[in-house]
């Protein structure tokens, strides 16, 4: 039997596979993970962004005739990104190998000079 859990939290749904033991074997956990790309650069988006949220801040910016938006990258770092009316931003959602240390807890960021 193959089982799917799926969390709901503040709009974000997060989808990961338990290991299973077959043969020995423990299969492979995964995750959805979501990138941003704004003009010619991509952010891989921390888990437990609110998605929902993010794209309604992004189209209040535009609205607004710009300002800056934040969110959450992988490592848990802060982010923020001008949006104006001519920024292109387009959203890719697929599905990874889990990563236990992408919490999107940007208090407690990973990555940098210390944490190789």
């Amino acid at each position: 039997m193959h089982a799917i859990a799926v969390e709901a939290a503040q709009g974000l749904v997060r989808t990961f596979t338990p290991p299973r033991s077959v043969a020995g074997m423990t299969e492979l956990r995964t995750m959805v993970q979501t990138q941003l790309a704004v003009n010619t650069g991509t952010f891989v988006l921390a888990q437990n962004q609110d998605l929902d949220d993010l794209k309604r801040r992004i189209e209040a910016a535009v609205d607004e005739g710009g300002r800056f938006v934040e969110f959450t990258v992988v490592g848990n770092r802060a982010v923020s990104v001008l949006v104006t009316p001519i920024t292109q931003i387009a959203l890719t959602v697929e599905t990874v190998q889990l990563y236990p240390r992408d919490t999107g807890d940007a208090d407690f960021p990973y990555g940098g000079h210390f944490d190789y």
